[in-house]
C-alpha cells in the first residue's frame, strides 16, 4: 500500500491534516501488523516502516501531496489534500452554522504552514471569484483565508465555495438573525420610513430571505433593481444596529459577517450588470457600424470604431471580447445557413474585409452600379480617342474582347469588386437570399456569374453607337473613315522615314544644332525662375492651371494638351525649318492653338497654362521628342 494512502487514512482518523511524523509511524507500524496476517504486502510495512516513510516521502513533497514541517519532535507532516477535505466537510450542513460565525482555523482546530491559505480580502479581492470562467490564478481547490471588513474576523474555506456558497451561509445567517429579537418587526419599521409607497414590496422580500433565503441568492446575481435597492439599505441598517449594542455576540458577529457578503456581493453583480448592458450596447454600436456605407470593413477598422461619445468601442468590450466575438460572428451557423457575418478577401494578397452576409449581395450590387458609370466612361472616351484619330481596337468589334476591355477595366476602378464576385460564399449568399425574399438584381444564372456586359447592362454595339453620335457625321461613314485613316497612316509612315532619314533637315540635328540648341537654352533659362528645374516648374504651373479631382480625368486633359503641343510644334517645324526659336514665336503659337481649342479657352488660370505651354514646347525641342 502506498504512502500518501496510509497518510490520508491517518488523517482521517484523527481529523486533522497536521501531525507528527513519530505518531503516524507507531500507528503505521500497529496498523501493518494487522493487516500482514491476511494481507503479505502489509509485511514490508511492519518490518521496517520508518525505511519505507523515507523512501517514499520525497516523491510526495516534490509532487505537492504532502509537506514535511520541522518541529522538535522529529518533524511534522501536513497533508493539503486531507485538510481540503475537512474544510468541506465542515461547511456541508450550513444550516446547522447559521447561528455562528464562519468557521476559520481556531473553530475547525486545523493547523497549517504559514501562509499556505491565500489570503483574500473581501472588500478588494473577490472579483476573480465572480468571472463565469473564474479567472486566471483561481484554483478551485484552494485553501481561502477570507478576511471581513470592520474587524468581523475571517473564514477559511475552498476557493470553490466563492461567491455562490458563501452567499447562501450568509443569507442562511441573515435569517437566523431577523429570526431573533423581533429583529424581523424592527427592519420592515425601519426600511418602510426610508423607502415610502413600497411596504408590499419590503415585506415581500423580506418573507423570501424568511422562508426562501436561497432565492435571494438567484435575485442577486440577475441584479434585480429592488433587491438591489432592498440590501442597499438593509446592510448598512443591521451593521448600525449591532454597533450602538455594549456586548457584541457570536450571533451579532454572524449577522455582521453576513451584510458585509451581502454588501459586497450584490454590489459585484450590480457593476457587473452594468458593465454587461454597457458592452451590450457596444456590440449593437458595432452591429449598427456595420450596416452603414461602405458596408464592409477592415479589423483594423473595426478595432478603431467609435461610439456617439468618441469613446473607443474596443475599450468598452475589450479586445478579446471583441477577437471572440467575430470568431463567433464568422463561425456560428444554424439550419445549414451560411453565418452571419462573413470574411472576404480583397484585391491585395492578405487583405481581409468583414461583412454582414446579408450586405453581402447589396454591397455586391452597389459596387456593380457604381462601377458601371466609370467604366463605361471610360470606354467611351477611349473609344472616341480612337475614332478621332481614325483608328480602332478588338473590343469595339467583338465581344470576347468587349468583355475582356469590361473586366479590365473594372480591375482598374474597382480593384475589390472582381474578386468579391468570384468569392463562392457570393453564390452561397446570394441562393440563401433567393430562397427567402428574393433579389431584384440577377447576378447569377445556372450557378455561374453573369458576364460584365449583363451585370453593367452595356451592349457593344450601342455604346459604339452612341460614341459615334457625339462625333461629326463622316466619323459614321465606314468607306470615308476607311479612306481618310489610311492616308493618315500613310503620311504617318512617311513622317517617320523622314525623321530617320534626313536628320540634316531637322533643326537641332549635325548642321545647325548649334544655334538652335542654343536659343532653346536661352528661353529655357529666361522662362525657369533661379534654383528651379524644367520638370519641376512645370508641375508646378499644371498644379495651378489643372483643377480637375478625378485623377483619371486630370490626366486625361493633361495628356491632351501635350499631344495638341506636340502635333502644333511639329507641323511648324516641318513647314517653317527653323534655325532658332524665340520667345515671341513660341507665345503666338501657344496663344493661336488656345484661342482655336474652346476646352483650353474655359480654363481659369490662362497665364499659368500659357507658360506651361510655352516651356512644354521648350522641353520638346532640347530634348527633340517632336
Amino acid at each position: 500500500m502506498d504512502l500518501f494512502y496510509l497518510l490520508k487514512v491517518f488523517s482521517a482518523r484523527i481529523r486533522s491534516p497536521s501531525f507528527s511524523i513519530g505518531e503516524f509511524l507507531d500507528y503505521v507500524g500497529k496498523f501493518a501488523a494487522k493487516k500482514a496476517v491476511q494481507e503479505p504486502e502489509w509485511k514490508q510495512w511492519e518490518d521496517n516502516a520508518e525505511g519505507k516513510f523515507n523512501a517514499e516521502i520525497l516523491a510526495l513533497t516534490e509532487s505537492g501531496k504532502c509537506i514535511v514541517l520541522a518541529s522538535s519532535k522529529g518533524g511534522r507532516i501536513f497533508v493539503p489534500a486531507a485538510c481540503r477535505d475537512l474544510i468541506a466537510g465542515a461547511y456541508k450542513d450550513i444550516d446547522a452554522l447559521a447561528d455562528s460565525p464562519f468557521l476559520n482555523e481556531q473553530t475547525l482546530k486545523l493547523r497549517m504552514p504559514g501562509g499556505f491559505a491565500r489570503t483574500v480580502l473581501l472588500n478588494s479581492d473577490m472579483g476573480p471569484f465572480f468571472d463565469d470562467q473564474k479567472g486566471d490564478g483561481v484554483d478551485p481547490g484552494e485553501i481561502i483565508n477570507l478576511q471581513f471588513p470592520h474587524n468581523c474576523g475571517n473564514a477559511l474555506m475552498l476557493a470553490s465555495m466563492l461567491p455562490r456558497r458563501l452567499m447562501e451561509m450568509a443569507l442562511l445567517k441573515i435569517r437566523s438573525y431577523l429570526h431573533t429579537r423581533n429583529n424581523r418587526d424592527f427592519v420592515l419599521n425601519k426600511l418602510i420610513g426610508q423607502l415610502p409607497g413600497r411596504e408590499k414590496m419590503l415585506k415581500d422580500i423580506v418573507e423570501r430571505v424568511m422562508i426562501r433565503p436561497l432565492d435571494c441568492v438567484n435575485e442577486m446575481e440577475r441584479s434585480a433593481d429592488f433587491p438591489y435597492l432592498f440590501w442597499s439599505y438593509f446592510c448598512p441598517l443591521v451593521k448600525n444596529d449591532i454597533s450602538k449594542k455594549n456586548e457584541i455576540l457570536n450571533d451579532d458577529v454572524a449577522a455582521l459577517q453576513a451584510v458585509c457578503v451581502v454588501e459586497i456581493c450584490s454590489g459585484y453583480y450590480r457593476a457587473r450588470a452594468a458593465k454587461k448592458r454597457e458592452v451590450d450596447a457596444a456590440f449593437m454600436n458595432l452591429e449598427a457600424r456595420l450596416d452603414k456605407k461602405p458596408w464592409r470593413f477592415t479589423l483594423d477598422e473595426i478595432v478603431g470604431f467609435k461610439n456617439d461619445k468618441g469613446i473607443s468601442l474596443v475599450d468598452i468590450y475589450s479586445p478579446r471580447k471583441l477577437e471572440e466575438y467575430i470568431q463567433e460572428a464568422i463561425t456560428e451557423s444554424r439550419d445549414g445557413l451560411l453565418p452571419r457575418w462573413l470574411v472576404i478577401q480583397g484585391a491585395t494578397k492578405g487583405e481581409r474585409w468583414f461583412v454582414k452576409k446579408d450586405r453581402y449581395v447589396p454591397v455586391c450590387i452597389k459596387m456593380l452600379q457604381e462601377a458601371q458609370q466609370r467604366v463605361k466612361a471610360e470606354i467611351s472616351n477611349n473609344w472616341s480617342r480612337l475614332l478621332k484619330d481614325y483608328s480602332k481596337e478588338p473590343s469595339m468589334e467583338k465581344d470576347a474582347d468587349f468583355e475582356k476591355c469590361l473586366e479590365k477595366q473594372t480591375k482598374a476602378v474597382f480593384p475589390d469588386l472582381p474578386a468579391m464576385l468570384a468569392d463562392p460564399k457570393l453564390f452561397l449568399t446570394y441562393e440563401e437570399i433567393n430562397r427567402g425574399q428574393g433579389t431584384a438584381h440577377q447576378l447569377f444564372r445556372d450557378g455561374k456569374l453573369l458576364p460584365y456586359s449583363v451585370l453593367y447592362g452595356l451592349d457593344r454595339r450601342l455604346l459604339l453607337s452612341d460614341v459615334k453620335l457625339k462625333l461629326p457625321f463622316w466619323y459614321s461613314v465606314p468607306i470615308l473613315v476607311a479612306i481618310i485613316g489610311f492616308f493618315k497612316r500613310l503620311r504617318a509612315r512617311k513622317r517617320a522615314a523622314r525623321w530617320e532619314d534626313a536628320d540634316d533637315e531637322i533643326p537641332g540635328t549635325k548642321k545647325e544644332g548649334t544655334e538652335f540648341q542654343k536659343s532653346v537654352t536661352q528661353i529655357e533659362s529666361s522662362l525657369v525662375p533661379p534654383g528651379k528645374t524644367l520638370d519641376g516648374y512645370l508641375d508646378e504651373l499644371e498644379e495651378r492651371w489643372v483643377h480637375l479631382l478625378d485623377p483619371d480625368a486630370r490626366e486625361n486633359l493633361v495628356n491632351d494638351v501635350h499631344v495638341l503641343l506636340r502635333d502644333n510644334l511639329r507641323n511648324t517645324m516641318r513647314v517653317y525649318k527653323l534655325k532658332r526659336v524665340s520667345r515671341d514665336g513660341l507665345r503666338e503659337i501657344v496663344e493661336m492653338m488656345i484661342s482655336r481649342n474652346a476646352a483650353l479657352r474655359t480654363l481659369k488660370e490662362q497665364k499659368a497654362l500659357q507658360l506651361y505651354m510655352e516651356l512644354y514646347m521648350i522641353k520638346l525641342l532640347s530634348t527633340k521628342r517632336i
